[in-house]
């Protein structure tokens, strides 16, 4: 009979063997990049920023300024290209046990980003139609699913203002165009997407909401916090493996 009990106090971040998929999701200059440089050397993490050099330099063109400057427009051009680019990242990792930390996922690309350009930026409905195909293909079909799919949204929910002040402070050539406006309807978008008890992201797996308004100085606590969270998925992670191993070992002697 296997002892789950020693699993589950063994368990660390560096003991981790079964996969653990985590998107960092949350608005522009939110604090996804200052949350992630808390796991850079922690041993077991496979860190993934969003590639933003590709996207800012795709064949001598800065996509993400031109989707900033006319979403309606350029939504589609940037979106397929994000999209490809995740999926490269992902799929280059997905046969890789222990805990991979993602910047923003294929599904907030379709939930918040495309969905936003559509109610409030002019996207006509074709454009809509094909990118919410390809979100079905990615994220909702099969095998591609298994790599998409995470095992917990971490959401760091940011008041637009804040997030407008800090990316500003960045000054971030691509983001100029970008007004309070714009990241307010974003807010809505990541609240009505991970923040609500009927949303289907809530029933697919859970979802931790950090206060992203406190100082990187502050931040701590909501490390410890997802760590603890991390540790109790990959805890159950870790028995059901064994209990498979243990039942398999069971019916073929």
């Amino acid at each position: 009979m296997l002892d789950t009990s020693l699993i589950i106090k063994a368990l660390s971040l560096e003991d981790v063997k079964v996969p653990v998929t985590v998107y960092i999701e949350g608005n522009i200059a939110a604090g996804k990049t200052e949350f992630l440089k808390h796991f850079l050397e922690k041993k077991n993490i496979i860190i993934l920023p969003e590639p933003l050099d590709q996207w800012t330099n795709f064949n001598g063109q800065n996509l993400l300024k031109m989707k900033y400057e006319d979403a309606a427009k350029y939504e589609y051009l940037f979106q397929t290209l994000a999209n490809t680019t995740k999926l490269n990242l992902l799929n280059e990792h997905c046969h890789k046990n222990g805990i991979k930390i993602i910047e923003r996922s294929l599904q907030s690309g379709f939930n918040v980003f495309v969905k936003n350009s559509k109610e409030n930026y002019g996207m006509d409905d074709v454009t809509y139609e094909a990118l919410k195909y390809n979100y079905e293909t990615m994220c909702t079909k099969n095998c591609l699913d298994m790599i998409t799919c995470p095992d917990l949204y971490i959401y760091l929910q940011t008041s637009p203002k804040i997030c407008y002040e800090r990316m500003r402070k960045r000054n971030r050539n691509e983001e100029k165009n970008v007004d309070l406006k714009y990241l307010e309807n974003l807010h809505t978008k990541y609240e009505e997407w991970l923040n609500r008890q009927d949303s289907e992201e809530n029933a697919m797996c859970p979802i931790l909401i950090l206060n992203g308004n406190l100082d990187k100085e502050l931040m701590n606590d909501l490390i410890d916090r997802a760590i603890t969270t991390i540790l109790n998925i990959a805890k159950e992670k870790e028995v059901l493996k064994h209990l498979f191993l243990n039942f398999s070992t069971f019916f073929n002697q």
